[in-house]
Formats: structure tokens, sequence, C-alpha cells
């Protein structure tokens, strides 16, 4: 739509002279807004946000994913780019897997579909060593939150749950998780993930090596 002062777009634009932080779900964003508040760096905010979005965001976000960073500002001499992707597995040979059945593929689920070690938690460390400024351990707090008391469950993770309900009844403690009493999770209900909340703790006590 046109207008004298440039277009207009479908929600109005917003405006932060000391910060902004965006992520697809509203409790990692705020995580995100909290450790910049504390006085952390733009670092310590992603970094919170996106444990919380491992939380929250399952389906889009987790510990064992990838990373890849582009981090600016005062003192970083321009952009610096991390690629937080692990390398491939060592025991990830062709014999491996025809030992193993695979054929004709590598599975596109399950744990032989792992073909590069995860990467996003050492680029978590990696970014906070040179940028950081809040206490490694503090930006887990809203995670290890919600991981162990539980969050609402949104209509995105729920269209997702039900989208994936047949892939999810195929591993056990998946199922336990996402499918308690053997139904899909819906919208509003309360997702608990204690397991994932230890995983955090430890990464918080004793740093991203911490879990090898």
């Amino acid at each position: 739509m046109s207008h004298p002062n440039g277009p207009r777009t479908g929600r109005p634009p917003v405006l932060a002279p000391r910060g902004m932080v965006s992520t697809p779900h509203y409790l990692a964003s705020a995580s995100g807004l909290e450790a910049l508040r504390r006085g952390g760096s733009a670092v310590d905010a992603a970094i919170a946000a996106n444990a919380t979005l491992c939380v929250v965001y399952p389906h889009m976000a987790g510990l064992g994913g990838d990373g890849f960073w582009l981090i600016a500002g005062p003192g970083t001499g321009g952009v610096q780019a991390l690629e937080a992707s692990g390398p491939a597995a060592q025991m990830a040979t062709r014999d491996y897997y025809r030992k193993h059945g695979c054929t004709g593929q590598i599975p596109a689920r399950g744990p032989l579909a792992a073909l590069t070690v995860p990467g996003a938690v050492d680029g978590w460390r990696v970014a906070h060593e040179r940028h950081g400024r809040l206490p490694w351990a503090s930006l887990f707090a809203d995670a290890i939150e919600y991981a162990r008391n539980g969050i609402a469950i949104t209509r995105s993770l729920a269209d997702w749950i039900a989208a994936d309900e047949s892939i999810l009844r195929q591993y056990p403690e998946t199922a336990r998780i996402f499918l308690p009493e053997g139904q899909a999770l819906r919208e509003g209900a309360r997702l608990v993930q204690a397991e994932l909340a230890h995983t955090l703790e430890q990464l918080a006590a004793s740093g991203a090596r911490g879990l090898l």
C-alpha cells in the first residue's frame, strides 16, 4: 500500500535503539532480551535465546544441531564468521553402514542418520569465549526452567507432533515425551522434558566440552 512516508507493511516497524532480539518463539526472545538487560553482549543474547529454543521449539532447534554465525560490532575487526558444523563422524564409513544393513542410502531418521558430529553447542562456546560478557552458566537458566517445569505447546509444535506422530511412535523415549499416554500433545498442553533439563544443567555447570 502506498503512503507519503513510504510503503506500509502488515505490521508496524519496531524501533529499539538499545537492542533487539527476534526469534520464532516469544520465550526465546525474552531470554535473549533478559541477557541484554543484564549487560550481556549480542552473543550472550543469542546463546540464551538459542538454548531456550532447544526447549520450546524442538521441532526446529536442538542441542544436536549445527550453528552458523556472523558477528559484527566494536572489537570484532569487521564481520567474523563462525561455522559450527561438526566434522564427519570417524565411524561413518561405507563399511559401517553396510554392516548395519544400509545398502541403498543412509537412513533419514534415527541414530544412523547422523552424518556429522553436532557443532551447535561448541559454537556457543567459541562465540562466548570471544565475545561473551555474562557468566556461561547464567545463559541457560531460562532453558533449564522451561525444560524442567514445562511449557505450553504452541500451534506450530502441535502441528508438527500431529504430522510426525507415526515417526515419533517408532522411538519409545521420544513417544514418552511427545505422545504421553499414547496421545499427541495438542496446543496448550504442557510439555515437560526432564532429561533435557538435566543435560542443560550439565552444560551450564561443566561447559560445552563437559558433554563429551
